[in-house]
């Protein structure tokens, strides 16, 4: 078993206790940005991925009998660093809604926006999944 592990880390798998800066070739330098990155740091840095709406919170309706305004359960989890439990808790905001599009049980995205009154501070920005419409007899 050891011997097998010392083998294929010397190809480059596995564990190994000796740095192998020796072993890479030259950095080749394209622009300016990547001449202070050696070949393994830019084959091992990803792209920083940042969320298209970072401010967007995603929730359900659950009160739309107001004018032009929507409310929206906002269902917020954070994990114990220590007991790793997971801990959830809902969150309840007003969204303008100025098409009042929206119905009981729609999900949609809202997003901050200017103070419109005492409670309203979110609008609401799309309907993700609208709930279907119920016929009554």
């Amino acid at each position: 078993m050891y011997r097998l592990t010392r083998t294929l880390s010397s190809v480059g798998i596995g564990r190994s206790r000796v740095p192998k800066s020796s072993s890479l070739p030259p950095p080749v330098i394209n622009n300016t940005t990547d001449a202070k990155l050696t070949n393994l740091e830019r084959l091992t840095s990803r792209p920083i991925l940042t969320p298209k709406y970072p401010n967007a919170k995603i929730g359900v309706v659950t009160g739309c009998k107001m004018s032009k305004t929507v409310k929206v359960d906002v269902r917020v989890s954070s994990k114990n660093l220590k007991y790793g439990k997971t801990l959830t808790s809902d969150r309840r905001f007003y969204a303008h809604d100025e098409g009042e599009d929206c119905r009981v049980g729609d999900k949609v995205r809202i997003m901050p926006d200017r103070p419109r009154s005492k409670l309203k501070r979110w609008y609401v920005q799309e309907i993700l999944i609208r709930k279907p419409k119920v016929e009554e007899d």
